[in-house]
């Protein structure tokens, strides 16, 4: 599960999970009850979150509703999270949260000794949900063949891309 603010620091935590066979819906940080809500449906294990995010120059702390969000998920066991608006504050979001730093702070696996999980075509990659205005917002489930499927039409009809193409993309500034 993630509760991130949509920044280059952020994406990572996304789809990483993907490679060993986990899956999740990601959420931008906002109410703790509607967050609630969406993942007490599918009994999160880890939380990856940040400690809040700046938008239109103004700057939002989440860290009171991620402590709200992490001690409504009762099967929970880690909570994982990167200061973006107060990087020098030891003080987690919520008890027993480990910083992202930490967490990648440990040897690189050698390219041999990494293994992807695999999994069938229609094991689930990402959970969205509904926007909830007709009750508990609906868990909407992406597979991961049918998200290759996607990117191949994306990439052949809509960019009509072709064999030697190249592509580059820039992320906004973060802000």
């Amino acid at each position: 599960m993630t509760v991130a603010a949509g920044r280059v620091t952020t994406g990572p935590a996304a789809p990483a999970p993907s490679g060993a066979g986990a899956s999740g819906p990601a959420e931008a940080p906002r109410l703790a009850g509607g967050v609630q809500g969406q993942f007490r449906q599918v009994s999160p294990k880890v939380l990856i979150c940040t400690d809040g995010y700046r938008y239109g120059g103004r700057e939002f702390d989440r860290r009171a509703e991620t402590a709200q969000i992490a001690a409504g998920l009762p099967g929970l066991e880690h909570v994982i999270y990167l200061s973006l608006l107060h990087p020098g504050d030891p003080r987690p979001p919520a008890g027993g949260a480990l910083r992202w730093a930490e967490v990648m702070d440990q040897p690189a696996i050698p390219a041999a000794g990494f293994e992807f999980e695999q999994v069938p075509f229609g094991h689930p990659l990402w959970i969205l949900f509904s926007s909830g205005t007709t009750g508990l917002p609906k868990a909407i489930t992406h597979s991961h063949g049918g998200i290759l499927i996607e990117q191949l039409k994306l990439q052949t009809f809509h960019m009509d891309f072709r064999a030697g193409d190249g592509c580059s993309s820039t992320p906004p500034p973060a802000g």
